[in-house]
């Protein structure tokens, strides 16, 4: 039957309502075929996924990512509903309704509750939990601190306890979860709160180990590079502590026990020098500049410290000394048996092994000092620069030449040589046998470590060769002029006969260094040549010529002119070979 025009038509309708759907449709799929042919790897195109045209569903971003001001503007009135109730509870106990003791105690309870809210926060909310852990820091902290100064409920140690057990649980929550920044605020607040109850109290010995205590657990819990901002505050406020007390119980009259003051000293030593050795020896990290500052900080405080303490109180300095040594070889035994095989752990080896040539030769010095020193500081002093072993030589050789130093400045030589070279004496001072074997020991170790190689080792071993050398001419210089002196001047010395003498010698030991310095790699001396004559060019002017008389001004300047002719061809020679 033929249709109706109404059915025609709606027909008609249908049919350009398909023809529509099918249109838009092919549409949409060139329009991915051609994204997919410009967007694609190499431009090839890749298979068409028919739900393309779907309008993709917005993606949910992290709230600890973007914050959402919305978010943001909750959390703060979340943590001032916080305070709100914290102030609430300190008004309750200050007008009598709750005792304070216990205001107190529901005080802490309240900031343990908002932790644990942020320890339990953490996984869903980031965000949230520092907010959380913010509250509970600044809640607890100044309680403690107004429970100590103002309400008088605890004394010194019991609020500094109160501190560490509170740091520890924020640090606990912050190591798992996650927070350097809520850890760093328990920390900054510790600091502040235990300095406020030292000046109130007068208690900054207990405030010490305290914040001792915390520089160690920072330093442990600040190990990633990203969090090594909080450890150095913390490690400079324990420092500073420390150093303070000592200046407090070595008043007049002490405003600290000193007892408890070289508790306090031991304690950074031990934890700082502690810290250090697990993490080089046990854990087998490198040294991070942190490390090498705060083993220099820990062994000039801490033993710089007690030294003054146990010699200001009238106690013997042996008990110290005898810790350093044992540290000293400690470290020692460590960088060469643990360290010194591992290149990768470079900068631990020469941070352990320079805090045991320190530790010992403090040690040394405190327990035998003068002749006694220097007798025992040479026989290291050439065991390693004569024979150190072969993986370590350019170490020992500088170690060597360091405890040169030391036995040349503990024998009296270089005192010697400044009497014979400086002013008149009315009597000549006697050499003294150790001074003599220093001299000669200490000579024997600047000509035979000459440096060899290049870099930091070698310009380190030529700057301690070259200070060593220098020593030794000045010493042996005036060991010649107390030799001469007394019967070419007389004694008391005639002043003009003694200008010429020293300026002859001038001229010998100028002509002996350049002689010296013809031996193999021995830079230390003929760098010393022009030094040596431009010394005793201006004392010849300054002396000679003000006390001598003619007959021995020209002897003087004889012997000088030969020097300046002669010592610097030797020294050129010695360059040019």
């Amino acid at each position: 039957m033929p249709q109706s025009p109404s059915a025609s038509a709606s027909s008609l309708d249908a049919r350009i309502e398909r023809l529509e759907r099918d249109l838009a449709h092919g549409l949409s799929r060139i329009a991915a075929l051609e994204a997919q042919v410009v967007g694609g790897p190499s431009g090839q195109p890749s298979p068409i996924d028919d739900t393309a045209t779907e309008p993709a569903e917005p993606q949910p971003v992290p709230s600890e990512a973007v914050p959402d001001v919305t978010a943001l503007a909750g959390l703060l009135g979340r943590t001032f509903i916080v305070f709100g109730g914290a102030f609430l509870l300190r008004a309750l106990t200050e007008g009598g309704v709750v005792p304070g003791a216990v205001g107190v105690l529901l005080g802490l309870v309240y900031a343990l509750g908002w932790l644990v809210a942020a320890d339990r926060s953490a996984e869903r909310n980031r965000l949230s939990a520092r907010f959380h852990g913010a509250a509970s820091v600044l809640i607890a902290w100044p309680l403690v601190a107004e429970a100590t100064t103002r309400f008088q409920l605890v004394d010194a140690p019991a609020a500094t306890l109160l501190l560490a057990l509170l740091v520890t649980g924020v640090y606990v929550v912050a190591t798992r979860r996650d927070l350097p920044w809520v850890a760093g605020l328990a920390g900054f607040a510790t600091i502040g709160v235990g300095t406020v109850i030292a000046a109130a109290t007068g208690s900054g010995a207990v405030v010490s180990l305290l914040l001792i205590t915390l520089a160690t657990a920072t330093y442990w819990l600040t190990d990633a590079r990203t969090r090594a901002w909080l450890r150095w505050p913390v490690a400079i406020a324990a420092g500073l502590s420390v150093l303070a007390v000592t200046v407090r119980a070595l008043a007049t009259p002490p405003r600290e026990p000193a007892w408890l003051t070289l508790v306090a000293l031991g304690w950074l030593v031990a934890n700082m020098q502690g810290s250090l050795a697990v993490r080089f020896v046990l854990l087998g990290r490198e040294a991070r500049v942190f490390d090498a500052m705060q083993a220099l900080s820990g062994f000039v405080i801490g033993v710089g410290g007690a030294v003054l303490l146990t010699r200001a109180v009238g106690a013997g300095t042996s008990m110290v000394a005898a810790t350093v040594l044992l540290m000293g070889l400690g470290a020692y035994l460590a960088a060469i048996v643990r360290l010194a095989d591992r290149p990768t752990l470079s900068g631990a080896f020469h941070t352990s092994i320079t805090f045991g040539l320190s530790s010992v030769v403090v040690a040394l010095a405190l327990l035998l000092g003068g002749a006694g020193l220097a007798l025992v500081a040479i026989v290291p002093a050439l065991l390693m620069v004569l024979r150190p072993p072969a993986h370590l030589a350019r170490t020992f050789v500088q170690h060597g030449l360091v405890f040169a130093l030391v036995a040349m400045a503990a024998s009296g030589a270089l005192a010697h040589g400044w009497s014979a070279w400086i002013g008149a004496p009315a009597s000549w001072p006697a050499l003294s046998l150790t001074a003599a074997v220093t001299i000669v020991a200490v000579g024997i170790c600047a000509v035979w470590a000459g440096p060899t190689g290049n870099g930091v080792a070698y310009t380190v071993t030529r700057v301690l060769q070259h200070m060593v050398a220098a020593t030794v001419v000045f010493a042996a210089g005036g060991v010649l002029v107390l030799v001469a002196a007394p019967g070419l001047a007389g004694t008391p010395p005639d002043l003009g006969i003694l200008a010429s003498v020293r300026t002859g010698i001038v001229a010998l030991v100028a002509v002996g260094a350049a002689f010296i310095a013809r031996l193999p790699r021995q830079t230390g001396f003929s760098r010393l040549v022009y030094p040596i004559l431009i010394a005793g060019g201006l004392r010849l002017v300054i002396d000679d010529f003000r006390h001598s008389e003619p007959a021995t001004l020209f002897l003087a300047l004889a012997l000088y002119g030969a020097a300046l002719v002669v010592a610097p061809r030797l020294a050129a020679k010695t360059h040019h070979a």
